[in-house]
């Protein structure tokens, strides 16, 4: 699978966390939650003492969930914020805006803004 590259070889799109509590609201945004594992494969190897999740993955984490709700997405991202790291066992909440020719995905943590990443619709 390209993307399963794309992202690391991690087979992130493989192994992404459940997205769970879908809601959609009336002008078409949608939000979902996920659960980092307190042990992703992702880790290995990156920042032993202080693992976090690396950005590519949770950018395949984020086209993945887009995907399973249905948005047609390229396996790429236009613009990418990181504003503070994910770390293992985090609970994520992902918000998803639908902008023309984008999707704009915000990724929060503890309700803080974790990235904001643009992703190129088909």
């Amino acid at each position: 699978m390209a993307s399963t590259r794309l992202y690391g070889g991690h087979g992130m799109t493989r192994n992404c966390p459940a997205f769970t509590d879908w809601r959609t609201a009336e002008d078409g945004s949608a939000s979902c939650r996920a659960q980092v594992p307190d042990r992703p494969k992702c880790v290995e190897g990156h920042f032993p003492d202080a693992p976090i999740i690396p950005g590519a993955v949770l950018l395949g984490w984020v086209w993945t969930a887009a995907r399973r709700h249905g948005w047609n997405v390229r396996p790429a991202a236009v613009a990418t914020r990181f504003l503070q790291p994910v770390l293992p066992g985090d609970t994520l909440t992902l918000r998803f805006f639908s902008r023309g020719d984008y999707l704009t995905v915000i990724l929060s943590r503890e309700d803080k803004r974790a990235a904001v990443f643009q992703i190129p619709m088909v």
